[in-house]
């Protein structure tokens, strides 16, 4: 089953690492949010891409300012890339 494809290379990407936390920033900062997600790589040209995106998230600041960052930072810390994304 081929999943996703480097549009410019025109093969499979491989996903390299399974856990990569994405941090949903909005733009009047008042929910962020944390999700778990996949990095996908191309081999031949090294783009990546983040996908297979939860549908929930496991952290917002709803849980608390201090909360959200100390989990936010334990997630890094065990080696768990972080990736931003900004929405409006």
């Amino acid at each position: 089953m081929i999943t996703k494809v480097c549009v410019s290379c025109r093969i499979e990407m491989r996903c390299e690492k399974n856990d990569v936390v994405l941090e949903v920033v909005y733009e009047d900062a008042t929910l962020n949010e944390l999700f778990s997600a996949d990095l996908w790589q191309c081999q031949t040209c090294n783009r990546q891409v983040v996908d297979g995106i939860a549908h929930l998230p496991f952290s917002d600041r709803a849980c608390g300012e201090a909360m959200y960052n100390r989990l936010k930072q334990s997630m890094i810390a065990a080696g768990h890339p972080l990736f931003i994304v900004h929405r409006k």
